[in-house]
Parts: C-alpha cells; structure tokens; sequence
C-alpha cells in the first residue's frame, strides 16, 4: 500500500505530485493509477472474494510471495519466524514511523 494508507478519500501529497483516493485506489491527477490504500488483508479478502484465486492461492500470494521476491526461503511448520510491527505516530509534531521485530514460535 501507498503512505496514505488508512487515510480517508481525499488529495493527498506524494513525493513532487498529488494523489486522489478514493474507495482505497490512488490516483495521479492525470488519472494514472498509483496503487492502493487498501490493508494487505483486504487485498487477500477481495481476490477470494472477486473469484480470482483460493483462499490458499490468495493467502501464498500474500505470505510466500514475497518471501520469494527478496529471496527468502519459505518458513517450514513450527519453524520460528519473525515479524516486523511498524508503528506510526503523528502524536508529537513531526510524524515518525518505527517498527520493531517479533518473534514467532
């Protein structure tokens, strides 16, 4: 997903330009389509839901897809993983995100 994920429809910046959102797909103002502001999640919803693949096609696309892009090898069952936890916080002026890392057992 784009920055501007979990932000309302509306004109957002984005890098030099703009971008219009709207029902979760961002836009240039040229209409060219940008991306998405969809969760990750949703994006495994609507493929099973529009018929495109299985629940199981839509979640490997998800999880092991991009494993294989950056070129990590799959995680067995009961192999120990971790994960990334991103935090976002607007709270104290200047916007900040951080993550940290989670361990999976």
């Amino acid at each position: 997903a784009l920055a501007a994920l979990g932000l309302p429809d509306g004109t957002y910046p984005w890098d030099t330009r703009s971008v219009t959102i709207t029902k979760g797909t961002a836009r240039l103002d040229d209409g060219t389509l940008a991306g998405t502001t969809l969760p990750l999640l949703t994006g495994v919803q609507n493929l099973v839901q529009w018929g495109i693949c299985t629940p199981e096609q839509a979640i490997a696309l998800a999880t092991s897809a991009p494993r294989r892009a950056i070129g990590q090898p799959n995680l067995a069952v009961s192999q120990a993983g971790s994960l990334l936890r991103w935090h976002f916080d607007r709270s104290h002026g200047e916007p900040t995100l951080t993550w940290h890392r989670l361990a999976v057992s």
